[in-house]
């Protein structure tokens, strides 16, 4: 399911355009488990709680990278959807998929995206990473042998 998120976004990305949006979410999964990336944008939230309103505009603040909240909305980069895949792939991971830092509120998941966005981030984040271009995640994984389509 990773490779396939990640070869949606590596052609999102080839386009020149940004996702902005990337969590599972997002994702629509087959019977077959093919994945697509999508967008609900033009459905009825339901996940309206998963977001905050900041500097007047929705931010999905526990998938946001830190430099999303202190950057205009219009400003999104493929390497804050690098960061919110990251967040993708814990979703994925863990078991009854909580929120992503849920033991925190809202301002204090905000302030520390902040401090993380600042010169001088003091506050350490545990999702706080180097972030590669989804060509190189692509690459990652394909060198990691999992089992083909076929081999499921």
């Amino acid at each position: 399911m990773c490779r396939s998120v990640v070869l949606a976004m590596k052609h999102i990305a080839s386009m020149k355009l940004v996702h902005g949006d990337l969590a599972a979410r997002n994702l629509l999964v087959s019977s077959n488990f093919d994945v697509k990336v999508s967008n609900s944008s033009l459905c009825v939230d339901l996940f309206s709680h998963e977001y905050i309103v900041h500097h007047r505009r929705p931010l999905p603040l526990r998938w946001a990278a830190p430099e999303t909240v202190v950057q205009p909305g219009d400003r999104l980069t493929t390497s804050a959807d690098v960061w919110a895949f990251g967040v993708v792939v814990w979703e994925l991971f863990t078991p009854h998929c909580p929120l992503p830092l849920a033991d925190r509120s809202d301002a204090e998941v905000l302030a520390m995206l902040e401090s993380l966005a600042s010169a001088s981030a003091s506050v350490k984040c545990l999702l706080a990473c180097a972030r590669p271009k989804f060509s190189d995640i692509l690459t990652i994984l394909d060198d990691m042998n999992f089992l083909d389509d076929s081999q499921v």
